[in-house]
């Protein structure tokens, strides 16, 4: 009864490879190594295995819409804290986080713009904020 105490095979071990910054990208899907001038010009979907990858706000309105076309309503609308919401942390504390953590005042971008020629209004989330909902104007 010696096969009770044999160590399993190792099942694909990954090894850990230094790579230069934001030329080559590994994907979640297949664990191919890519290079990101090519997923982005598939538009960030992963040419061997077709796992999307994550686009932010900006991101997705740049493969949407045509260029220089997009024209944001309310850029300068911020969200407030009227009630004093608090649970483990203060409402205005996450808030803070979100801008940190995007780099924009609102975790949605709405506006105007034109897909191939077309007129089109686009409402965009920014799904890497962890908050509350969009201001209402």
């Amino acid at each position: 009864m010696a096969w009770f105490k044999k160590e399993p095979a190792a099942a694909g071990k990954e090894s850990k490879v230094r790579m230069p910054e934001g030329l080559w990208i590994k994907c979640d899907g297949c664990k191919e190594i890519l290079s990101k001038p090519e997923l982005e010009q598939n538009l960030n979907v992963c040419p061997r295995c077709q796992h999307h990858f994550r686009l932010g706000a900006r991101a997705r309105l740049d493969s949407l819409v045509d260029p220089e076309s997009f024209k944001e309503w309310d850029a300068g609308l911020r969200s407030l804290d009227p009630l004093g919401f608090k649970d483990q942390k203060s409402y205005v504390e996450r808030l803070k986080t979100a801008r940190k953590t995007t780099g924009m005042e609102e975790c949605i971008l709405c506006g105007t713009g034109m897909i191939g020629g077309f007129p089109a209004s686009l409402a965009v989330m920014e799904f890497a904020s962890k908050r509350a909902p969009p201001s209402s104007p």
